[in-house]
């Protein structure tokens, strides 16, 4: 039996990772994925909690994507800096 695999979609460009976190502060999250990506993350001190995820080669961008998603929060990209806040 072949497993089942989304397609990727193509707005995700990221170099592919493996994450398998449970109960990792979100904020230590957006750190790795910020490294991973050669990026600049910078997050509120507002955003608070911790985060469960096991994805599977999935674009580091995707990963920041859904994470930010299931959290709730916002994310701009403005000037090479991604900016997460919490939603008010």
């Amino acid at each position: 039996m072949r497993p089942l695999t989304a397609p990727v979609s193509p707005r995700y460009r990221g170099a592919k990772i493996d994450l398998n976190l449970k109960a990792a502060d979100i904020h230590d999250v957006f750190r790795t994925l910020a490294r991973v990506g050669r990026t600049n993350i910078v997050v509120a001190d507002t955003v608070k909690g911790s985060v469960t995820m096991a994805l599977h080669r999935v674009p580091w961008d995707q990963a920041l994507a859904t994470l930010v998603a299931v959290n709730q929060l916002n994310m701009v990209y403005r000037d090479g800096v991604y900016l997460i806040t919490a939603k008010r």
